[in-house]
């Protein structure tokens, strides 16, 4: 009979080690295994965020900084905020904050990934 068991284990260094220990029983490991989540590359309101590794545990929410696209900058210029997003431990992005707009003579495309010439 086929039975799962999940265990989940919290990293506090660097690298990981897995064993498995036969205890004398008729016993096959069919698959093992081992995953991550990450909040994938994104680029949301004229801002990219890089591919980030979850937090450690399950109520961690890292925020991760942006930065403006190419041909975009921060606004308002004079007090530039950057742009911001939550990466939660599940790997979704959450709860935006900042502004990044498109530089004189460039306009936005409509999925606000672009800074288009005009």
């Amino acid at each position: 009979m086929h039975r799962p068991r999940v265990v989940v284990l919290v990293v506090v260094v660097l690298g990981l080690y897995l064993a498995v220990r036969d205890q004398g029983s008729c016993t096959t490991l069919i698959s093992l295994s081992v995953y991550y989540y990450v909040c994938p590359r994104v680029v949301q309101s004229l801002a990219e965020f890089n591919r980030t590794p979850a937090g450690r545990e399950p109520s961690a929410i890292l925020p991760v900084k942006g930065q403006c696209i190419r041909h975009a900058s921060s606004s308002p210029p004079r007090q530039p905020v950057s742009p911001t997003y939550l990466c939660t431990s599940t790997g979704r992005w959450y709860l935006y904050t900042g502004a990044c707009r498109c530089e004189t003579g460039y306009q936005p495309n409509t999925q606000l990934t672009r800074c288009i010439g005009l």
